[in-house]
């Protein structure tokens, strides 16, 4: 919630963390940007360390679509002190604060990622505009923009349909290996019943 919080959009959102040292309970309030809304952030930073090594570690990337926009170095220029934290222009200095740790951790994340990283996200730039496409306005919570979203959403998944069915592979294989090890435990607990209660050694 917190990395979805967006004032003036959406409140910060306020939370408790308890820190296991001299720190304790302590009260936060985050908003997006300052915790780690991002999977290749999230692994590098705090998750890798505490992966075993013989652990194949699998990461989901649902997105919701991106809107990085390219500044030309006449725009920069043009901005002047106030035009690059301005709406007008698309808060081009804050867009970059944002997204600069990110792209530059990507690269690493890939690498190390490959084959194991299933991300579903796009561009909403490419038919920006067009008639039945969704509004680039983060507050726009009109029918007819979440109806556009939820067909942005499929256009994901058809785009990636190769990959989609894959990751729906894997958690199907990852059940079916579940429910078998809970039949295998099953079994092995029937099967000690019947000997402690053969040897007389029952309720033991």
């Amino acid at each position: 919630m917190a990395s979805c919080a967006a004032p003036t959009y959406y409140p910060c959102h306020h939370f408790k963390v308890d820190y296991p040292d001299r720190r304790g309970a302590v009260s936060l309030s985050g908003i997006d940007g300052i915790v780690y809304d991002n999977p290749c952030i999230t692994y590098l930073g705090a998750i890798r360390e505490h992966v075993p090594a013989d652990h194949r570690l699998v990461m989901l990337v649902l997105g919701t679509g991106y809107t990085n926009k390219p500044v030309r170095k006449e725009d920069w220029n043009r901005y002047g002190s106030l035009g690059v934290v301005d709406p007008v222009n698309d808060l081009p200095l804050i867009n970059i604060f944002f997204h600069a740790s990110e792209s530059a951790l990507m690269e690493s994340f890939s690498r190390e990622m490959a084959g194991n990283a299933y991300v579903f996200n796009k561009s909403m730039l490419t038919n920006a505009g067009k008639p039945g496409e969704p509004s680039l306005e983060i507050d726009d919570a009109s029918p007819e923009n979440l109806k556009a979203l939820q067909r942005f959403a499929e256009s994901i998944i058809e785009e990636e349909k190769q990959q989609f069915e894959e990751l729906c592979h894997l958690l199907a294989d990852n059940r079916d290996r579940k429910e078998e090890q809970k039949d295998k435990k099953t079994i092995r607990h029937s099967i000690q019943y019947y000997v402690n209660k053969i040897s007389g050694r029952a309720g033991a």
